[in-house]
C-alpha cells in the first residue's frame, strides 16, 4: 500500500451505503486496528477493526472495505448527568452514576454536516 488518509487508530464514521448493519441503520463508529491493503488502488482500503457503540466501547470485530476518504467519527456532546435519587438516609445512592437518556447521543457520532451517501 502506498499512501492513504487512513491510519491505524483512526475512528471512522461508516455510512450504511458503505456497510449496512440492521442494528445500526444510520451508520456506526469504527476503530481501525489494521490496514489490510487496497480494495481499489487509491479509492478503497480493506481495514480490520472494532465496531464501537455510542460511548466508544468496542462491540464486535469487523473487516470492511471503505473509501480511502472515509469521514472520521467525532466526539459528541453528552447530555447533562442525572443526579441519583437520595437513599433513605439522605445520601445519594451512588455518587458517580451517570444515567443515559434516550436523547443522549453518546460520545461518538457522525461528523458535522453528515448526510448519508449513495455509492453506486
Amino acid at each position: 500500500m502506498t499512501t492513504t488518509s487512513l491510519d491505524e487508530g483512526d475512528v471512522l464514521w461508516v455510512d450504511p451505503a458503505v456497510h449496512q448493519l440492521p442494528d445500526r441503520p444510520n451508520g456506526f463508529a469504527f476503530l481501525i486496528q489494521d490496514l489490510l491493503g487496497w480494495g481499489d488502488p487509491g479509492r478503497a482500503v480493506w481495514v480490520r477493526g472494532l465496531l464501537l457503540d455510542g460511548r466508544g466501547a468496542p462491540v464486535r470485530a469487523l473487516t470492511l472495505c471503505v473509501p480511502a476518504n472515509q469521514p472520521r467519527a467525532v466526539p459528541t456532546t453528552r447530555g447533562p448527568a442525572h443526579t441519583p435519587h437520595a437513599g433513605t438516609d439522605g445520601v445519594a445512592a451512588a455518587e458517580n452514576v451517570i444515567r443515559r437518556t434516550p436523547d443522549d447521543p453518546g460520545l461518538v457520532g457522525a461528523p458535522p454536516g453528515y448526510k448519508r451517501r449513495v455509492i453506486r
